[in-house]
């Protein structure tokens, strides 16, 4: 017919391509960040044993415990502001680009924020206990550092290989190629 034209829309590529920084951010953010949490749980338990803060606390009479989760949610505090600056800004730079799609721009980032700051407060969690339960700062660090490549570099990759090989998918690329040869059958069949 005249006047029709098949293909993709532009506005909304640019749209995905915006919200993708939004999810590539996310996602350097729990990788990175990831570390950065549990180190800094490692570390504020370490130096309140090597101090010997934790053993005061029990001489006065307060609990350790109480200690502890104090500063655990200290961590959590600094983590969640971390992370939801660090969302907001690449959020605010896809909205600038791209006003009219704000609201799935917000709805990404309420999708994402809440997941991460849960994450990394867990990591930081960890990274605290792991600091109680070995002797040593080296050793919590090596026991840190490892659970954080088994969680964060190796188990997304074990997770998604077992999903490709359970339920096959079309690569990004495959995908968009059977689409343009679609249109272009379409636009043929127009003609």
């Amino acid at each position: 017919p005249s006047g029709v034209v098949w293909g993709r829309s532009m506005v909304t590529d640019g749209a995905h391509q915006q919200l993708g920084a939004v999810l590539d951010l996310e996602s350097i953010v729990r990788v990175l960040g990831g570390l950065l949490a549990l180190l800094l749980g490692i570390e504020c338990i370490s130096t309140s044993r090597f101090r010997g803060q934790l053993l005061q606390c029990e001489a006065l009479g307060f609990s350790p415990l109480a200690a502890v989760l104090g500063k655990l949610a200290g961590c959590a505090v600094v983590l969640t502001a971390a992370s939801a600056i660090a969302i907001a800004v690449s959020g605010t730079s896809a909205a600038v680009t791209l006003r009219d799609d704000f609201g799935q721009i917000a709805r990404t980032f309420g999708r994402t924020f809440l997941p991460l700051s849960i994450f990394l407060s867990t990591l930081a969690a960890v990274g605290a206990f792991v600091s109680l339960w070995c002797r040593t700062t080296t050793t919590a660090v090596l026991t840190g550092v490892t659970f954080w490549l088994a969680v964060a570099m190796i188990g997304p990759q074990v997770a998604v290989t077992a999903g490709q090989a359970a339920a096959p998918t079309l690569s990004r690329v495959e995908f968009e190629s059977m689409r343009d040869e679609g249109f272009n059958a379409d636009t043929r069949a127009a003609e």
